[in-house]
């Protein structure tokens, strides 16, 4: 509108200053840049709508999401996201799952890009759905970090990130084969504060660190204490054939003796807020150790994945140590004939 009435306006008063009208004209062009390709359904050859403010770049894509980056510079800024809508029907035995419907399963904002050739970062949030509606009370910062890239064989990360635990746990849910990741995740840290390094050859990667807390208090999980944790895996086979891959899991913690650990995880269904896994508090836990095994293989369309986690709470005397395991399996097949993609540091 302001564009509008500056057009009419110009008709009947003098011409403005040139520098007023190439600041104008750079407001113009940014509003066409990020609107007519989206009414209009246009976009580059790189997936990008580019335009340039002066020596700013600003690139907006429907896959890649909103990009900024300065001339000159390495510095780079990538907002996006990701929306998840579920329809759930539940066909319960004995356990009230709740309504059947269509809701919100995940809203999440991330923040990624470089500081400069050797520093990249990210932030995401996350928490902003309950019950499959939008409830921000229990948003939450789920991971920020900063990784340094200036050694050739080795990427450090400082912050609160995924530590190295379980296929399933660090493979994004953009790649996951299922809606949900499989229940046996109860028992995975997840994202937590810590110090890692990651490193790797030719069929083989290993990554590990020194893990704390989580900055959020609202998770499924009490308090882990604070240990280490590491993964490593290989490719035996990785061709045009296919890809097999194994991969083994290992965590130590000592635990937080004032602070009550408990485990609890929905079923595979997002919308429900019943638990399947639920633990209830572990009183006096000292340790937490975790180690786990999994095996996956893609042979073009089809792919299999397995894995099995235990987990031990060691307790103070006076109190039983406890134990829980668990493990799943799958076989999929994609109809049109696509691979599922394998990543260098051993995921999916």
């Amino acid at each position: 509108m302001l564009l509008l009435a500056n057009n009419c306006l110009a008709e009947t008063e003098a011409p403005e200053p040139e520098q007023h009208r190439n600041i104008l004209n750079h407001l113009e062009k940014g509003v066409q840049s990020v609107t007519r390709p989206v009414l209009h359904g246009e976009e580059s050859t790189e997936g990008l709508y580019s335009d340039n403010w002066g020596p700013a770049n600003l690139r907006l894509s429907i896959l890649r999401g909103l990009e900024f980056s300065w001339e000159n510079s390495n510095f780079s800024l990538k907002v996006g996201g990701r929306i998840y809508v579920d329809l759930a029907v539940y066909i319960e035995d004995k356990n009230d799952l709740g309504s059947n419907g269509v809701g919100l399963r995940t809203i999440q904002v991330d923040m990624t890009g470089k500081l400069n050739k050797n520093w990249a970062y990210r932030l995401k949030w996350g928490g902003f759905t309950s019950g499959g509606k939008v409830d921000s009370s229990g948003a939450y910062l789920d991971d920020a970090f900063i990784r340094y890239l200036g050694f050739d064989n080795v990427v450090l990360t400082l912050g609160q990130h995924t530590e190295p635990f379980s296929l399933e746990e660090q493979t994004s849910s953009l790649n996951s084969t299922f809606m949900e990741r499989a229940l046996p995740n109860a028992f995975a840290p997840g994202s937590t504060v810590g110090l890692s390094a990651a490193f790797g050859g030719e069929n083989w990667f290993a990554t590990g660190g020194f893990f704390t807390k989580q900055l959020s208090s609202y998770k499924d999980q009490g308090s882990q204490g604070y240990g280490f944790t590491g993964y490593l895996s290989t490719s035996m086979l990785s061709n045009d054939a296919g890809v097999i891959h194994l991969g083994g899991s290992l965590s130590y913690r000592f635990g937080n003796k004032d602070k009550d650990v408990f485990f609890r995880y929905r079923p595979e269904s997002g919308l429900t807020d019943v638990r399947y896994v639920n633990t209830g508090s572990i009183a006096g836990a000292s340790t937490i150790s975790r180690f786990g095994f999994d095996v996956a293989g893609i042979f073009g369309p089809w792919s299999f994945q397995s894995e099995y986690i235990h987990t031990r709470v060691g307790r103070e005397s006076g109190y039983t140590n406890v134990d829980f395991g668990g493990g799943y399996a799958f076989v999929s097949w994609f109809a049109t004939g696509e691979s599922r993609k394998y990543r260098e540091n051993g995921v999916f």
